[in-house]
């Protein structure tokens, strides 16, 4: 078992840099033909996952899916910096645990380890929302499914991880299917862009909501109280630090998407849809925090 975890996070790794490079290289030397229509579907389904993770991150579902990612993004770095993870548990009640096994941890590696599960979710949003506008997304949800099979056999330690990694992985073969029209009467060529926006959007707003909430909750055995033990500061002020990143990643996204145009063009189509935003707008407004 320990050979095939060492394989699979080194294949991880590897697969890792390689949908980094491609994310970050311009697209005028990387870039494959992709609708503006593909665009829209993506700007659309990510604008409303990101509401609906943010304010109904209780929904049973959506809160599996950043943790998934928290805990992916916690053995991720622990891996590039030279270890190696031993367990994942991802348990009913949507907290996880990774255990690792490390030679020698410095203060740097430690902060940075603990701070790759609350920033995991949003950086994997910027990720992915590079490559769909590069027309990747098929390759993008294909890493992902192997991602996620190579996660199970080798490190998901507990049934309901077990359970939630195989649900994922239907989904995304059913939306494979959807996309290629191997499903009678179901055929949608943007199926993909819609599933990587919820998926990635989901994740991003209940990502955003916990970093939130962590103002309120401090914990010496939480990321935000290691992070804050080894730079010697209060935890508040890591906990207002990783709100201002989570925020200020999603909001890059945003406007590198253009979603806020793509709402407002659908919503001038709809003076019911317009009416509603603009209440939502002003709702916003009222919000002590962004006064």
């Amino acid at each position: 078992m320990n050979f095939v975890r060492k394989v699979s996070w080194r294949l991880i790794a590897l697969l890792l840099l390689a949908l980094s490079v491609l994310a970050f290289t311009p697209r005028s030397i990387i870039s494959f033909p992709t609708s503006s229509d593909s665009l829209k579907q993506y700007s659309l389904s990510l604008a409303s996952c990101l509401f609906i993770g943010f304010f109904f991150r209780r929904l049973f579902w959506i809160r599996h899916i950043d943790t998934w990612l928290h805990e992916f993004g916690h053995a991720t770095v622990v891996v590039l910096f030279g270890g190696m993870p031993k367990s994942i548990r991802l348990n009913q009640d949507s907290s996880g645990v990774t255990n690792f096994s490390y030679s020698k941890i410095t203060p740097f590696r430690d902060i940075m380890i603990s701070a790759a599960g609350p920033m995991a979710s949003v950086f994997t949003l910027l990720l992915g929302s590079m490559l769909v506008v590069k027309g990747l997304e098929v390759v993008l949800l294909a890493v992902v499914g192997l991602f996620i099979f190579l996660l199970l056999v080798s490190t998901v330690r507990t049934p309901f991880g077990w359970v939630v990694g195989i649900l994922i992985l239907a989904s995304i073969a059913f939306t494979y299917s959807v996309k290629l029209g191997l499903i009678p009467t179901l055929i949608f060529p943007n199926a993909l862009d819609i599933y990587l926006a919820c998926f990635l959007g989901l994740a991003s707003g209940v990502s955003l909501r916990s970093t939130f909430q962590r103002i309120r909750f401090h914990s010496v055995h939480g990321d935000e109280g290691k992070i804050a033990l080894r730079l010697h500061v209060p935890e508040v002020v890591v906990d207002w630090l990783l709100v201002i990143l989570n925020a200020a990643v999603i909001f890059g996204v945003v406007l590198y998407l253009n979603v806020g145009a793509t709402v407002s063009v659908v919503a001038l189509s709809y003076p019911e849809l317009q009416q509603k935003l603009d209440e939502l707008i002003q709702w916003f407004k009222t919000i002590p925090i962004l006064n």
